[in-house]
């Protein structure tokens, strides 16, 4: 399969995706914005089995925080990884044609790779 002009390439990337000072989204953000808090508006309600409550309560117990703060926080989380996966990377068309291009030709020869990948490993056991 070769590529074509589109426009738009999805890659699935394993980066950290934090929310800025403003609501919008940074990638490869590393600490979290030093912006002061803000009041929180919106209210989400989960049905759960007993069971289940009461291992998260057990579990926010455990980290010395709120059930609630801890659902939050474990949510968030999960929610960033979610987005993590998933980055599109938008390029104009030359950017894009320059690219393909880029993919479409064969493989440079790397000496030291091929050297690399043809030596025995310690993986490979004895003899």
């Amino acid at each position: 399969m070769r590529c074509r002009d589109l426009l738009v390439w999805t890659l699935y990337l394993q980066t950290v995706i934090l929310e800025g000072a403003h609501g919008e989204l940074s990638n490869m953000s590393i600490t979290k914005s030093k912006a002061p808090p803000t009041v929180k508006t919106t209210k989400v309600q989960l049905r759960l089995r007993l069971g289940q409550k009461a291992m998260l309560a057990r579990a926010a117990h455990l980290r010395q925080t709120s059930l609630s703060n801890f659902m939050l926080e474990h949510a968030c989380a999960a929610a960033q990884q979610v987005l993590a996966e998933q980055v599109d990377v938008v390029m104009r068309p030359p950017e894009w044609r320059a690219f393909c291009k880029m993919l479409d030709a064969p493989p440079r020869s790397i000496p030291a790779l091929k050297k690399l990948l043809t030596q025995p490993s310690v993986f490979d056991g004895p003899g």
